[in-house]
């Protein structure tokens, strides 16, 4: 809900805006996440909770963070430079986007269990593919505007 604050602000219209707002986004409910377990495990044993912490920190960067920052880049590839319209969340990329970041985030609270982590590392690869992916698009999207700037400029010469 955090995002729809800023979706309308016409200079953040570029896909690289959406996916920082969104890993800021995932990123402070992560911490509110990560707090609540904290406190509950400090409430067992301090020793736990700071492995909470530890593990959980350890982890951030393929979780909430890449599961809110992939879903935000789209909706922003999406709406572009258009103002935000609840139709965008039907586009099938959208729905892509944001039905494999539900997926992923199912896969990681499921009792399914890899050595080593395995589990997480695996999840967390994936979500970083979907985002390099909306990385590479939001880069083309500079460059295309750049060019096209460029162009105009020419001609007004």
């Amino acid at each position: 809900m955090a995002l729809f604050l800023v979706v309308n602000i016409t200079k953040y219209r570029y896909i690289l805006n959406g996916l920082l707002f969104g890993a800021a986004v995932g990123t402070g409910f992560a911490t509110f996440e990560s707090a609540g377990y904290a406190l509950r495990a400090a409430l067992a044993d301090t020793d736990l909770m700071l492995d909470v912490i530890l593990i959980r920190g350890i982890l951030a960067p393929f979780s909430h963070i890449i599961w809110t920052s992939m879903s935000a880049g789209i909706l922003w590839k999406i709406k572009g430079a258009k103002k935000f319209e609840v139709s965008m969340l039907k586009d099938a990329r959208f729905l892509k986007v944001f039905g494999t970041a539900i997926v992923l985030h199912m896969a990681w609270n499921s009792p399914i269990e890899i050595p080593f982590y395995g589990k997480y590392l695996i999840l967390g690869s994936i979500g970083w593919i979907v985002t390099l992916g909306l990385i590479q698009s939001g880069l083309k999207q500079l460059k295309e505007e750049k060019l096209n700037i460029l162009k105009h400029e020419r001609l007004n010469m």
